[in-house]
């Protein structure tokens, strides 16, 4: 039985004891801590639904600077301040001017490792251009000091929707999609940079690495076979590898069940239960990513608040996190670097706080149950 609501007190900015910094992360919160959040959440919900977008970002804001690392606030925070500036792309009347106090704070905090009085500066920044570059890559490279990568990467592709060329901007977001194991998009921002600059000698490093990398996750093959370093292995060649598996691609139907639950979305844009079902395709074959915008996509559609596709939000955050955590720790493997040791150390760290190493469930939910009448074939 849920308890009771009751008109959660206006917020106060004070950053809560247990939502320190502790070595390169951010403790957790207590269980009364994430209680009192909650509450303000769906009090700013509330609020925004009726409009009252300045009071919502205020309690969204203090979401977010209290618990930086819940990508539902985050994604609560953006969604009512573009509903506030109606997609301007520029945010408030002279942002450029007002934007500068708050940003220099975030960076100034940010070098103390005061991590609340970042967040809670990038916010009030974010408060006056939410498509800000500068203060999205500042939030970004927060996050990354205290290992919410999920988090980070949100930033990063906030930044790219307000411009996709960026080069840092790209230099950055494919830095981390490859410490994620999100290799085809992490080549994608590499190529971009490489556009900007031809001669970018770390763009072509990083775009033949994870090329390699690439073949080796989705073939299973050994890194020192492809590499030729292997005793008495001749150099294998990356190119002939997707080539030779190119075929098994070439039968696929003309028609995917993404492409059918697609076309039904467009048609009846309000049917909750084709995003769900492109959701659990996507989860199933882990294009977290894809999955993730089905729900962010469900959720706007219902209008905001579902509890439902919040914990399957949830549930998303917590499978992606496990398989960071599979890629860090096989990556440690193959190159012992202490650079490497230590994502990995951290990354399990992150995963006992959050429960993050329960098993993962192989299949796709109940709801993926479609008939040959459905939207998804």
């Amino acid at each position: 039985m849920k308890p009771k609501q009751q008109s959660p007190p206006a917020p106060s900015g004070k950053p809560a004891a247990d939502g320190q910094p502790v070595g390169d992360g951010v403790s957790p919160l207590s269980a009364a801590s994430r209680q009192r959040l909650q509450k303000l959440f769906q009090h700013g919900q509330r609020c925004a639904e009726k409009n009252d977008h300045d009071y919502a970002n205020q309690l969204f804001s203090q979401c977010v600077a209290e618990d930086p690392g819940n990508l539902v606030y985050i994604q609560a925070l953006f969604d009512n301040l573009y509903k506030k500036y109606q997609d301007n792309r520029k945010g408030a009347t002279l942002a450029g001017l007002k934007i500068k106090s708050p940003r220099s704070a975030l960076t100034r905090a940010a070098a103390k490792n005061d991590w609340t009085a970042a967040f809670q500066s990038g916010c009030q920044a974010l408060s006056l251009n939410p498509w800000d570059i500068p203060t999205l890559l500042a939030l970004a490279s927060a996050c990354q000091s205290v290992r919410l990568e999920q988090c980070q990467l949100f930033y990063l592709r906030s930044a790219l929707s307000t411009d996709p060329q960026h080069t840092e901007v790209n230099r950055q977001a494919g830095l981390a999609l490859q410490q994620m194991g999100q290799f085809d998009q992490a080549i994608a921002c590499w190529q971009r940079v490489q556009q900007a600059n031809p001669q970018d000698e770390e763009a072509r490093q990083a775009m033949s690495r994870l090329s390699v990398e690439k073949t080796i996750q989705a073939g299973g093959y050994d890194e020192k076979t492809l590499t030729g370093t292997a005793d008495d292995s001749p150099q294998v060649s990356v190119a002939k590898l997707a080539r030779d598996a190119a075929p098994a691609e070439a039968g696929e139907a003309a028609l995917s069940p993404e492409e059918k639950l697609t076309a039904a979305i467009a048609a009846n844009p309000t049917e909750i239960e084709n995003y769900l079902r492109l959701s659990d395709i996507h989860l199933h074959h882990d294009r977290y990513d894809e999955a993730d915008h089905a729900l962010t996509q469900a959720q706007q559609a219902a209008g905001g608040g579902d509890l439902t596709i919040l914990e399957r939000q949830e549930d998303l955050q917590l499978r992606r996190a496990g398989q960071q955590l599979t890629i860090a720790e096989r990556q440690y493997q193959q190159q012992p670097t202490d650079e490497h040791r230590q994502l990995w150390t951290q990354l399990r760290q992150q995963a006992n706080q959050t429960g993050s190493l329960r098993p993962v469930p192989s299949g796709p939910r109940k709801t993926l149950n479609c008939s040959t009448n459905s939207a998804c074939g």
